[in-house]
């Protein structure tokens, strides 16, 4: 039954599972896929990694976690050594990306491969990973009792050693089962477009059983909260939906949950990200059926590059076309032409950013695409009908 460990474990957790023999052959290839495109990490090193793994025991779920704030969870069964990971426990906020690259000497042509590489990445927690860890060994050896010390070492100082009180809940295999059925129905509805079936079948995942809802909430609403918000996001992905799109729904959704001062409002928090979500596909899907693909191909380019030096000129030559075809085909498809939907991408970029941070202005413009911070302000001015400034005075959310 060893061998169904870490599928189990992967399919519940929705994190990627990897197991080695104590001789650890296969681990450098690991590590090297946990790179991030912005430069290597200080604490999943070879020589670092294995040095801690060769003295692990069993009944402890170790996590390292590097200077990108990166982690992974690592434990020993019946001889193996078992990875969870790569996640990260928190969506970053483009902000916080900036911050990260910051403290570590890194400038802001980084940001996009680094917030790409947490994109990617699923939310995590080593407590939660040990709850479900738990529940599936006592569902598999009914005879024997599981518990584990969670130690961590690299970010966030010495390494904790600490008991988890609440991970030896066995849940049935048919309560696993069942929330399979639940959450691909579910994800099939944010990725279809479908907020109003979306809703209904998470009204119906927090009001299971006990037995089922341990499965989704193995220490607390929150922890399972932060993995389905992560579920939902990569299933707007699959439509095709922006991801600056996303990030902007994530970012706000977070900015409420953050400040939800009890469950019920935790949790109409996390029904209206929901809705936006799914209603933000609906949209997606249902405008790009006026749409040429040659035009989808063109809007979608300027999404993911509207922070690049893009002009009319390099965007038609990019997909072959001439600029007045691409400038008159553009402008009748999308009701706007190239610069104006360039433009209206970067200030409402700067508007996320201008909201829920303190970097500055100038920062800010070069950041969506304008070396020039004057002409930033002109065109923000003529988009906002006031200044940067004057926007963030009235519109600044203060990090929880």
């Amino acid at each position: 039954m060893a061998n169904l460990l870490p599928s189990l474990l992967s399919k519940i957790s929705n994190l990627r599972v990897v197991e080695w023999e104590e001789s650890l052959d296969g681990l450098s290839l690991f590590l090297r896929s946990l790179e991030n495109g912005v430069a290597p990490s200080d604490v999943f090193v070879e020589s670092r990694i294995k040095k801690e793994l060769l003295g692990l025991e069993e009944g402890v779920l170790l996590e390292a976690v590097d200077r990108f704030w990166t982690r992974c969870s690592f434990f020993k069964e019946e001889g193996k050594i078992y990875a969870v990971g790569p996640y990260i426990r928190e969506p970053f906020t483009d902000i916080q990306t900036v911050e990260v690259l910051s403290k570590n000497g890194f400038s802001g042509s980084f940001l996009e491969p680094l917030r790409l590489y947490y994109g990617s990445l699923t939310l995590g927690n080593q407590a939660s990973i040990a709850s479900i860890l738990s529940m599936i060994l006592s569902s598999l050896y009914p005879e024997r009792i599981f518990s584990f010390e969670l130690r961590r070492f690299g970010q966030g100082g010495e390494k904790e050693n600490k008991e988890n009180k609440s991970n030896a809940l066995p849940a049935s295999y048919e309560a696993v089962y069942r929330k399979y059925e639940t959450e691909n129905a579910f994800l099939s509805y944010i990725e279809q477009g479908e907020p109003e079936r979306a809703l209904r079948i998470f009204a119906s995942m927090t009001t299971m059983a006990s037995d089922e809802l341990r499965v989704y909430v193995p220490n607390s609403p929150q922890v399972a909260m932060a993995s389905l918000r992560t579920l939902v996001r990569k299933a707007a992905e699959r439509s095709g939906l922006s991801v600056i799109t996303i990030d902007k729904i994530v970012q706000d959704a977070t900015l409420r949950m953050d400040k939800a001062k009890n469950y019920p409002e935790f949790f109409e928090a996390i029904r209206d990200y929901i809705y936006r979500i799914a209603t933000a596909v609906k949209e997606h899907l249902e405008s790009d059926k006026n749409l040429s693909p040659k035009i989808i191909q063109v809007r979608d380019f300027l999404k993911e590059n509207y922070a690049e030096d893009v002009t009319l000129e390099s965007v038609a030559n990019k997909f072959l076309l001439s600029k007045d075809h691409l400038s008159r085909t553009f402008k009748k498809e999308m009701g706007m032409g190239v610069v104006d939907y360039l433009a209206r991408l970067r200030i409402e970029e700067a508007c996320s950013l201008l909201r829920g941070g303190d970097l500055a202005i100038a920062d800010i413009a070069n950041y969506v695409g304008y070396e020039d911070p004057n002409y930033f302000v002109k065109v923000f001015r003529k988009k906002k009908e006031m200044t940067p400034s004057q926007y963030r005075k009235a519109n600044y959310q203060r990090k929880a």
